[in-house]
């Protein structure tokens, strides 16, 4: 079996906003694997979490739940 190229498991993405309101759930429990030589798009409307998906994947925004892996390698932190 094969390292898949990218894992994203149960991925969570929380704003925190100011006084006493509860977080911005940006991404709730979002899973992908991409096998290597695969071409993927992230369709969905506006505000659904793509960016901050890929935000995430490219480290770019602080992952608040779940893990990303590259090649089999943690790059979640």
């Amino acid at each position: 079996m094969t390292t898949p190229a990218v894992q994203i498991e149960n991925l969570a993405k929380y704003f925190p906003q100011k006084g006493k309101r509860p977080p911005v759930e940006a991404v709730t429990d979002f899973n992908l694997t991409v096998e290597a030589g695969e071409f993927v798009c992230l369709l969905g409307p506006s505000g659904c979490g793509k960016t901050t998906v890929l935000r995430c994947l490219a480290g770019f925004e602080p992952v608040t739940k779940g893990r990303i892996f590259v090649q089999g390698v943690d790059v979640t932190r």
